[in-house]
This record gives C-alpha cells, structure tokens and sequence, in this order.
C-alpha cells in the first residue's frame, strides 16, 4: 500500500497503471542455435517431440548448444 501511494505521488494515476515488463531470466541457449531452430522451424517440418528438438540441435551445432546442462 505504502509503495501505491509513493508511485501516485511521483507520477499520479500514470505512474500506477504503467505496465512494465520484467528482466526475466537468460537464455539457455546460444543465440546461433536459436537461429538455426528458427531456420529449421521455417521448413514445415516440425519436431515430434521436445527431445527430438534436443537431438537436432545436438546435431546440427556438434555438440550442447546451452550454456548448461538442462534436465
């Protein structure tokens, strides 16, 4: 409540309903393979599953294309 009435007092009704967007957490994976999915995702192809995207990406970028494990 204390932090409404600061924002409304700094900037009014604006300052409250000004919608701002969140840092969120980075990548995982390179931004190359990100290219190259979207390239592949242009073909029509499609993937059958989550992992048959992991096993292309795997590859195609010769090797782990994240910047860490995932599970």
């Amino acid at each position: 409540m204390t932090r409404w009435l600061q924002k409304y007092r700094a900037g009014g009704l604006y300052e409250l309903l000004e919608m701002k967007k969140a840092p969120g957490a980075k990548r995982k994976i390179h931004d190359a393979a990100i290219a190259a999915l979207e390239e592949e995702l242009k073909t029509g192809k499609g993937f059958s599953s989550y992992g048959a995207i992991v096993e292309w990406l795997v590859t195609v970028q010769g090797g782990a294309p994240w910047n860490r494990p995932i599970a």
